[in-house]
């Protein structure tokens, strides 16, 4: 017999990772993804939450590679919407 031979399958162990935030300490945002509109600097989220459903469906399709690049694809498409969504803020 072989001890270090693990019989297939394996056994699965469900990993369960817990934290707590220690006393004192601020607990972390979330990043912030933030991109740029003539000079000046926006959050994503922001201006992604201000676009119609149906464009932010076929934004998706065009796989952006970054924040910006997502940003940059909603400019050159759709200008008009995307200086909408910076207006109101």
């Amino acid at each position: 017999m072989v001890d270090n031979v693990i019989a297939f399958p394996a056994p699965v162990v469900p990993l369960r990772i817990a934290t707590s935030p220690r006393m004192g300490t601020p607990r972390e945002e979330p990043p912030l993804l933030a991109v740029e509109h003539d000079g000046r600097v926006y959050s994503l989220a922001t201006l992604l939450a201000r676009l119609p459903d149906a464009l932010l469906d076929e934004l998706d399709e065009l796989v952006p590679q970054s924040a910006q690049q997502a940003w940059d694809l909603v400019v050159r498409r759709w200008p008009r919407i995307a200086q909408a969504a910076v207006d109101r803020g």
